[in-house]
């Protein structure tokens, strides 16, 4: 469970990173006249990274917990703001 959470914190982390990398492997397949909103790219991202993480950690043998895993990301997603809120309470 811990290494859900863990591996859930990267890849939410690293969702912004990979959304370049997603639009430009799905402009590939959909139609050209098919567009996103900015929000709907960041989710579609989101869930990219944590189908990832989970296919990662079957393919190293681990155990999957899906809770752990989204809270995981969620927290990864959110470090950034996490840390400014936190800061800012000192």
């Amino acid at each position: 469970m811990l290494a859900s959470l863990i591996i859930g914190a990267i890849f939410g982390g690293l969702t912004r990173l990979g959304e370049p990398h997603l639009k430009e492997l799905l402009s590939r397949v959909l139609p050209e006249d098919f567009e996103l909103s900015k929000t709907e790219w960041r989710v579609a991202s989101f869930a990219a990274a944590l189908f990832l993480a989970a296919l990662i950690m079957l393919l190293l043998g681990g155990r999957i917990a899906a809770p752990a895993l989204i809270l995981g990301g969620a927290l990864g997603f959110f470090a950034g703001r996490i840390g400014e809120l936190i800061s800012q309470r000192r």
